[in-house]
């Protein structure tokens, strides 16, 4: 299984996916600020990104704009994984490859990471 990074704040949810996720046997990393998101994107073999919409230090979408203007993460692919109701509008005009609405169902979840892992 390859690896994939999450950058979420919500400590529940990252508690929650800290069990979860090694026990369906995923390969992950969790980030709970946008700063660190680029650094763990250069540093890892990382094949997408599960990215909240509302973190502590910066917006989302700054991260998105980040990622998109460096040749080393512009191509990795973005799911959105928030519960910001402008996710959709958000996901078309930065064409964001996919959204993983919270509350979200488990196998949703799981469809999302097979499918980029």
């Amino acid at each position: 299984m390859k690896k994939f990074l999450i950058c979420e704040d919500d400590r529940d949810m990252v508690d929650f996916l800290k069990k979860y996720l090694p026990s369906k046997g995923y390969d992950f990393l969790i980030v709970e600020e946008g700063r660190m998101v680029l650094p763990a994107l250069k540093n890892d073999h990382i094949q997408f990104l599960l990215l909240d919409l509302n973190l502590p230090d910066m917006d989302g979408r700054d991260v998105i704009k980040l990622l998109r203007s460096d040749p080393k993460t512009r191509d990795i692919p973005i799911i959105l994984f928030t519960a910001t109701a402008r996710a959709e509008k958000i996901q078309e005009e930065f064409k964001i490859e996919g959204l993983l609405k919270k509350p979200f169902e488990l196998e949703d979840l799981n469809q999302v990471i097979r499918k980029y892992c």
